[in-house]
């Protein structure tokens, strides 16, 4: 970071009409001092006190507030200069401030220079208990210069991690297909980023670390690999640190839904009457939420002492598919058949089809 006196010219410091002033470690920077004059505003919620300023946090639209005193500044030429990320892109807009000591009036800008590469600052006037207020709605800038009557009035920077692409919830299939949780960031101070995440069982978030269900949890990407009910709710983030100075930002939280495995009989196999010897059929269909598992058939016989697994020999065919065959009904008259529908992943309950009846005539 470049010192103050990149910032703050010298001979504004010793101007008297500048009557507040104070030094401030920029909460972005945490080692950077500037002497500032104004106040801050972001989100709504004043983070400094009136007589410093502090610029953050990253790409969010903050609210910067310079307040100077009336009766110096009437019918004044304002310049102000908003510049994004190394200055590349920069924002100077030239505004008259008059008031009649109950109200300000800022003009429209003219002599606009505007190669800003994010949203436009908005600007407006108050009067107040005597004071002006130039007031700035800014985003994506890291650093703003107010002129007035061309003297500089205060300056500011700050250094800032810009999460770009924040995790989104994710909903998987116990024990099914991995979750993911990605995040994308950037720095201005020339850093190199690192990545934590962390997840929250519902007492608050706490650092993960590589093993058993988790991997990739000091990069961009966390994977859990094994997933259970168990961890239906919780929510993820990421701490995305610089090397460079800039503060760790956080990303948003995201949610994990894990849904039970389940397997789901849509159609039950129908009772049927043939003649014998004639042959006979019982279907099933039956589908799973499981998207990497595939079905398992058991198809049951209940001669009248209770069901019994059925095997791929003498009349009996398609045991362990969907469809039952049987090629002789010969002295099977009253006979019930159903199915157990497993899933080979073995982790949704086995579901079982309702009876069907063979009736021989």
């Amino acid at each position: 970071m470049p010192n103050q006196d990149q910032y703050i010219r010298q001979d504004v410091i010793a101007q008297q009409d500048l009557s507040v002033q104070g030094n401030t470690n920029l909460g972005n920077n945490a080692g950077d001092t500037v002497t500032v004059i104004g106040k801050m505003v972001a989100g709504g919620t004043t983070i400094e006190p009136v007589a410093s300023a502090d610029y953050g946090p990253g790409p969010l639209t903050n609210e910067v507030i310079f307040s100077f005193d009336g009766s110096l500044y009437d019918a004044a030429t304002c310049t102000v200069t908003v510049a994004d990320d190394a200055n590349a892109d920069v924002y100077v807009a030239t505004h008259t401030i008059a008031h009649n000591g109950t109200s300000a009036v800022l003009s429209a800008a003219s002599g606009v220079a505007d190669v800003w590469d994010g949203t436009n600052p908005t600007f407006n006037a108050n009067y107040n208990a005597g004071t002006v207020e130039l007031r700035m709605d800014i985003a994506d800038a890291v650093s703003v210069a107010v002129a007035i009557d061309a003297k500089l009035f205060a300056a500011q920077t700050s250094e800032f991690i810009t999460i770009g692409t924040q995790p989104s919830a994710d909903t998987v299939v116990e024990g099914d297909t991995p979750a993911t949780f990605t995040v994308a960031a950037t720095t201005n101070d020339g850093g190199t980023l690192s990545y934590l995440w962390e997840e929250d069982a519902g007492a608050g978030f706490v650092a993960l670390v590589n093993g058993g269900a988790y991997a990739g949890v000091t990069t961009t990407t966390l994977t859990i690999t094994t997933t259970n009910t168990s961890l239906n709710t919780y929510d993820y983030r990421c701490v995305v640190s610089s090397d460079g100075g800039a503060a760790d930002a956080n990303s948003n939280a995201a949610t994990l839904t894990v849904n039970a495995a389940t397997v789901t009989i849509s159609v039950n196999p129908t009772s049927s009457t043939v003649t014998a010897p004639a042959a006979a059929q019982f279907t099933v269909t039956a589908s799973t939420n499981e998207t990497l598992s595939v079905l398992t058939y058991s198809w049951e016989e209940d001669a009248g002492a209770g069901f019994v697994a059925l095997s791929n020999a003498g009349i009996y065919s398609g045991t362990d598919t969907d469809t039952l065959d049987i090629s002789d009904s010969t002295g099977l008259d009253t006979y019930e058949y159903r199915c157990e529908v497993s899933t080979d992943s073995a982790i949704a309950p086995t579901a079982t089809s309702t009876a069907a009846v063979l009736t021989v005539v």
